[in-house]
């Protein structure tokens, strides 16, 4: 997928001009014409490295390991970039969603970062390509969207029953092992961060004077 690029020159072309200037403007105040030919290898380098081939976009292709994870879980993201005529880096740019585990230059143009998601969501990688002309004359940037990823949260697994293992009649059709509101109660337990509070079983709560909710 190719993305355009916006060229500009970089400081060492200003580094150069300089050296090239200078020696002209001391040849022409103390006459002396022999000064030039120390600015000639630095024109050269200006009128080379300044006509180098600049692609107007980059080719790349990003992919994951998978589209869809749970909470916690690590992934791979993979990235393939190339622009004509220049040196190109890349570093992944993520949101509070994952954070980044290890990173890997499996070859020229090529990455694959480890990442691992620490809260549930939808995250959309990004990528910060940096592109060099060979001489190091033009430098260009561009933003790249990866593939988008489902982080779905952390199930709290109960102590679950089986069908058929509930002592009084079910009104379910089908039990499970995961607890969560219902038409059935299957236990109380003590309350953990992210359980919403109008599940508090009031009496188990009074007596042990810790919070508990029911399943």
């Amino acid at each position: 997928m190719p993305s355009e690029l916006r060229w500009r020159i970089t400081p060492l072309v200003r580094a150069m001009a300089t050296l090239a200037l200078a020696p002209v403007a001391a040849a022409a105040v103390s006459g002396h014409g022999a000064l030039v030919g120390m600015a000639v290898p630095a024109a050269v380098w200006l009128v080379v490295a300044g006509n180098a081939r600049r692609a107007e976009d980059v080719g790349h292709v990003a992919s994951v390991d998978v589209d869809r994870c749970a909470e916690g879980a690590e992934f791979g993201l993979h990235l393939s970039a190339a622009v004509a005529g220049a040196d190109v880096r890349a570093r992944p740019v993520l949101d509070g969603l994952t954070e980044l585990v290890d990173a890997d230059q499996v070859a020229s143009g090529q990455w694959r970062w480890t990442i691992r998601t620490v809260h549930w969501g939808r995250t959309e990688p990004r990528f910060d390509v940096h592109a060099l002309t060979h001489g190091g004359a033009w430098a260009a940037e561009r933003t790249l969207r990866g593939p988008r990823v489902v982080i779905e949260p952390e199930v709290e697994m109960g102590g679950g029953a089986f069908r058929g293992s509930v002592s009084r009649p079910s009104y379910g059709d089908w039990a499970v092992r995961i607890a969560g509101a219902g038409a059935e109660f299957l236990e109380v337990r003590a309350w953990v961060p992210g359980q919403p509070l109008r599940r508090v079983h009031w009496p188990a709560t009074m007596r042990t004077g810790q919070l508990h909710v029911a399943g």
